[in-house]
């Protein structure tokens, strides 16, 4: 036969009080990805929408700005990588965590890793490669005009670009 056990009060608030409340989200690391977000979408929204700056590729001209609030618009949207990482790493040492606490094996966290940082670099080649190579490149005013034209790494064909998605990639693995 079954047997009903009847639980006090006390008894239940004492085994709650043993029960830990979920970890909430860190407000400060959301704001940084936040304020990281922001630098990053108008980095891209002077380069796409406004064409103030162009494209830099190593061996080509240095960008010249008309402007010192170009230049330095420029400037600091150049702390978006490697605050990508950093949040990136700050993430999976929390992550690793979190899991180890919910009794995941490493090999599980490592192979949660592995694939995820596999999805980025596939969306490099498979969804953003394209999208530069498709895109409308000379969009820009004197961006290959150091190289008579020519896309970065030579010739009339564009190379394999190696982005952020992909580095973050590499480091997950």
């Amino acid at each position: 036969m079954a047997e009903t056990r009847q639980i006090s009060h006390q008894q239940a608030s004492a085994s709650c009080s043993s029960v830990r409340p979920p970890i909430g989200r860190l407000a400060g690391l959301d704001t940084l990805r936040g304020f990281i977000i922001i630098l990053m979408a108008l980095d891209h929204a002077s380069l796409f929408v406004a064409k103030v700056h162009s494209h830099e590729f190593w061996g080509a001209q240095l960008p010249q700005y008309a402007e010192v609030s170009e230049f330095l618009t420029r400037w600091v949207t150049h702390l978006c990588a490697p605050g990508f990482f950093f949040l990136m790493g700050v993430s999976v040492v929390m992550l690793a965590a979190s899991r180890e606490r919910s009794g995941w094996s490493t090999g599980k966290i490592v192979r949660f890793l592995v694939i995820r940082g596999g999805v980025l670099i596939l969306l490099q080649f498979v969804i953003e490669n394209p999208a530069w190579i498709f895109g409308d490149l000379s969009a820009v005013p004197g961006i290959f005009v150091s190289r008579g034209g020519e896309f970065p790494g030579g010739g009339a064909t564009a190379s394999i670009y190696f982005g952020v998605l992909y580095a973050l990639g590499g480091a997950l693995i």
